[in-house]
């Protein structure tokens, strides 16, 4: 491997490995830790991902990784709302077209002080009307039921309170 290129996209074999679907639970879990962040930007996306992980995920200090999991429409409504606070405006928009993402925090993006945020979350709210209401303006998505609670073992939740009706 070539001095200054360890970390490029697909320049390890642990950034190729964490994209296959047999990848037990011990696995995805000490992939999130990698010293690579394409390594953990490639498990951001994964349908799979354990609540756990995407706990450990949202506060990477690494943008695309937070941006790969802004745009997983398979985490629950606890990580959408943490990312929610995300300071950069590119995982705010990427947020704003998760299909996941209920109308409540819609709304909240679509005030928020950067134009770009707002202008990304009122496209998704005319979107989510013209598809009929779609799971962006129900209110509420369904859990995944590919994504595993704090109560099925995994690692301590985090509180999030549900934004009030």
């Amino acid at each position: 491997m070539a001095r200054g290129f360890n970390y490029a996209a697909g320049s390890s074999a642990d950034a190729t490995r964490v994209q296959e679907a047999d990848l037990d639970r011990e696995q995805i879990v000490e992939f999130a830790s990698s010293r690579n962040p394409v390594v953990r930007e490639r498990l951001a996306e994964r349908a799979d991902l354990p609540l756990g992980v995407a706990v450990t995920l949202v506060h990477d200090s690494v943008t695309d990784v937070r941006l790969a999991l802004a745009g997983n429409a398979s985490v629950s409504e606890a990580i959408l709302e943490e990312l929610a606070a995300d300071k950069q405006r590119a995982v705010l928009i990427a947020l704003a077209g998760n299909p996941r993402v209920p109308a409540a925090l819609l709304e909240r993006l679509s005030q928020h002080r950067r134009s770009d945020v707002r202008s990304a979350a009122e496209d998704a709210i005319r979107a989510g009307e013209s598809r009929g209401g779609g799971p962006a303006l129900s209110g509420s998505a369904a859990p995944s039921p590919s994504v595993p609670t704090a109560a099925q073992g995994d690692v301590p939740s985090m509180t999030v309170p549900e934004p009030s009706p």
